[in-house]
């Protein structure tokens, strides 16, 4: 995606600069996600941990819909009560 901030074409008014690409910001922090849970389970570690993993992933990416955090918010709350 070309950003309109730094006019470098002035018939388009495009430039050269690429914005940060959502869906990619995205892939880049599901793998991280899935790093973590690899090295949780190579611990040994309890589901619950690793599902609070997965609800706080998924809370911060911004490429879930807010009906989709507040899910998984609901859930990562639910497993604080337990």
């Amino acid at each position: 995606m070309l950003s309109l901030r730094e006019p470098e074409d002035p018939e388009y008014n495009l430039c050269e600069s690429v914005e940060l690409d959502q869906a990619s910001f995205s892939i880049d922090h599901l793998q991280l996600l899935l790093t973590e849970l690899d090295s949780l389970r190579a611990t040994k570690a309890d589901d619950k941990l690793m599902l609070q993993c997965v609800c706080d992933y998924v809370l911060h990416d911004p490429i879930y819909t807010d009906s989709t955090r507040a899910w998984f918010y609901c859930q990562y709350q639910r497993l604080d009560l337990d």
